[in-house]
């Protein structure tokens, strides 16, 4: 395989790790969130004829937190042998 996991990226592609100033809802949790793309970014960032920084880098931004949702769940997420839709229930 060409390309090669290394701190947090393949070098070689365009899937990487990249994270962003978090929001105030998520501040006590961490002060840092992994960027999440959304649909049109997706294309963008994976079209591998858009090679321009001056396009690709503004994607690498944090998405709005009215689009997200924040709870609680079980300490299983913590291990990545835990594949499985209870990570992401609720805990009260």
């Amino acid at each position: 395989m060409e390309d090669l996991l290394s701190v947090g990226k393949l070098i070689g592609s365009r899937l990487r790790l990249s994270s962003a100033t978090t929001f105030e809802l998520l501040k006590h949790v961490h002060d840092r969130m992994p960027v999440i793309l959304d649909r049109e970014a997706e294309d963008v960032w994976l079209d591998p004829l858009v090679l321009d920084p001056a396009k690709l880098l503004p994607l690498l931004k944090s998405y709005p937190p009215e689009q997200m949702e924040f709870y609680p769940v079980s300490q299983i997420v913590n291990s990545p042998t835990h594949d499985t839709p209870a990570c992401l229930v609720p805990t009260s």
